[in-house]
Parts: C-alpha cells; structure tokens; sequence
C-alpha cells in the first residue's frame, strides 16, 4: 500500500470529514468571488484557520467544534451560490421548470407543431 493511502487510512472520521469541509468551503468562496461580502468571507476565512489548526491538534473534540463552526459560517456561502445558480438558469423572459432533473425554459411562444398524444405500452 502507498505511503499516502496508508496515512489516508489511519486518519480518523472527523479528521476527513473536516479536510472535506474545507475543501469545498475554499471552493465555494473562490466560485463566489467578490460576491460574498467581506464581513461573510472574513468570518468564513477565520473559521478555516481555526478548523486547520484543530486538525493539526489532533484533537477530535476541537475538531468537531470547529468544523461546526465552519459548517454554520458557510450556511450563508450556499445560500449565495444557490440564488447565482437559479438566477442563471432562469435567464430572461422565460419561466423556469425541472422534470426529472433536466431544467426546461418556457416561453410565451404558441405550441405550434405540438401533439398530444396517449401511449400505451404492451
């Protein structure tokens, strides 16, 4: 087993989960950008510092608070990039819907080449 892997394999639950936190914390700030407002990114900022320097203690407890904290200041991150993700996805003049996953546009446009039609399966 590589060097890494075995590391990877010794360390404990809360230690992933909270490298993982950061992780996507740093990336959601840097697909924000300038949009988080400076007083959000600072305490978001403080709160991965502190989450680093807990996993250097190796201390589980610390661990686990400080990923809490982290996990609360970045509420605000997601909520950020959920209102960019659906400004962009309703666009203008249409009204936006989901099937199934797959994001549709509806425009005010006649429904001309359209059939309705029933299927039955055999």
């Amino acid at each position: 087993m590589p060097k890494r892997t075995a590391e990877c394999a010794r360390q404990p639950k809360p230690k992933n989960k909270a490298e993982q936190l950061i992780y996507t914390t740093d990336k959601m700030l840097k697909d924000l950008g300038d949009k988080v407002p400076s007083e959000d990114k600072i305490a978001i900022e403080n709160a991965m510092n502190n989450l680093r320097q807990a996993i250097d203690s190796n201390d589980t407890a610390r661990i686990n608070t400080a990923s809490d904290a982290l996990q609360q200041a970045s509420y605000k991150l997601s909520q950020l990039l959920y209102e960019q993700a659906s400004q962009s996805q309703a666009g203008p003049g249409g009204e936006q819907t989901s099937f199934g996953g797959e994001t549709q546009q509806r425009t005010g446009g006649d429904d001309e080449g359209v059939i309705d039609a029933e299927f039955k399966a055999e």
